[in-house]
């Protein structure tokens, strides 16, 4: 319960091996886990990875260099909080939510040169990506929202709010 959850915090995670199923940190089936100030490099898999495990929290985390994604998080993933990483150099998708609904994507540097997207939003209704850096994602994808389930008969997705950084100040 939220009372009692896990704290993964101060790790640091070089090379697991070359299987890209290998991940720097798995979560699986695990409510109100909080991984915070983890370092991971240099994964075949995913940086992060998260499944099947609701009202966690993903914050001041670095990811460098991944086959696969940075932080992913998937699968009946309610309320995720992913906020204040860095992710470098992932090979697939920089951050994703995947059937993640409600969930809050903020404040977060990514920094890819030939990944897919930089941050993507995948059939997780009502949630909210704001203040993310996206620099270098492929095709323009820096943040890309896919899947929302209808939510009336007009066809209307289920409502996601994405806002753009807030520029620097200007200096005259």
């Amino acid at each position: 319960d939220k009372n009692n959850k896990t704290v993964i915090k101060g790790n640091e995670v070089t090379n697991p091996g070359t299987a890209t199923e290998l991940n720097g940190i798995h979560i699986n089936g695990s409510d109100y886990v909080e991984l915070a100030e983890n370092k991971v490099y240099d994964v075949a898999g995913c940086g992060i990875y998260i499944y099947m495990s609701k009202y966690c929290s993903v914050m001041k985390n670095e990811v460098n260099g991944t086959v696969k994604n940075g932080i992913y998080v998937t699968t009946e993933c309610d309320g995720a909080t992913i906020t204040k990483n860095t992710v470098n150099g992932a090979g697939d998708i920089s951050i994703m939510t995947y059937q993640a609904p409600d969930s809050v994507v903020t404040d977060n540097e990514v920094n890819t040169v030939s990944s897919l997207a930089g941050t993507r939003i995948s059939q997780s209704n009502g949630s909210l990506i704001t203040g993310n850096h996206v620099t270098g994602a492929y095709k323009k994808r820096e943040i890309w929202v896919t899947g929302s389930e209808k939510s009336d008969p007009c066809g209307e997705t289920a409502p996601i709010t994405v806002t753009d950084p807030s520029p620097p100040p200007s200096v005259f």
